[in-house]
């Protein structure tokens, strides 16, 4: 209705200037009404069912708008708990990768403990064996040493007795010589 009567008002308006300017007027107001009586109760109906639609969509919209929130809230909720489970089972993962790492290397350090013990006691044995050996060496060269000194000096003693005998011949020799020539020479 107030449109009616503004479009009724805006011809007066324009009629100062317009050559027909009650005529159209009366022909807009006419053609208005005759158009209020033939489907002016289908554009209330028309004008009703938009509105139910628009209130509709309105309703629908919202609804859409709480489940797309509840949807994205609940997808939220599912990726921070599948990253933290992640999250849990990485940490869990790189703990027995690193306690892995620990017993191969306690481990690793505990065979080179024991091969370097090994070692230790094979060189502390044929240290042993080594000074046995030269214990056994220096005693057998000492033994042949002692029977080369022994043999040596026996045949020293066995030549130093026959030079001496060699020796008393001859001072025995040279004293009866001088015994003869003492005696020659009292002869003379």
């Amino acid at each position: 209705m107030e449109q009616d009567n503004q479009e009724e008002k805006l011809p007066i308006q324009k009629n100062k200037g317009n050559l027909f300017p009650a005529k159209v007027s009366d022909d807009n107001s006419a053609l208005k009404k005759v158009r209020d009586i033939l489907v002016g109760g289908q554009i209330k109906e028309y004008d009703s069912r938009f509105a139910e639609l628009e209130d509709l969509i309105k309703s629908k919209a919202e609804n859409i708008n709480k489940d797309t929130k509840s949807q994205f809230a609940t997808l939220e909720v599912y990726i921070k708990d599948e990253f933290e489970k992640l999250k849990k089972e990485i940490e869990e993962n790189t703990k027995k990768e690193l306690d892995l790492y620990k017993n191969s290397f306690t481990t690793e350090k505990k065979e080179r403990d024991r091969a370097m013990e090994n070692f230790s006691t094979d060189i502390g044995k044929l240290r042993e064996e080594i000074n046995q050996h030269i214990i056994e060496n220096s005693n057998d060269l000492k033994e042949e040493l002692y029977q080369k000194i022994d043999e040596l000096s026996e045949l020293i003693n066995t030549k130093n007795e026959k030079l001496l005998g060699n020796k008393l011949e001859k001072a025995h020799m040279s004293i009866l010589l001088k015994e003869m020539a003492d005696k020659l020479d009292e002869k003379k």
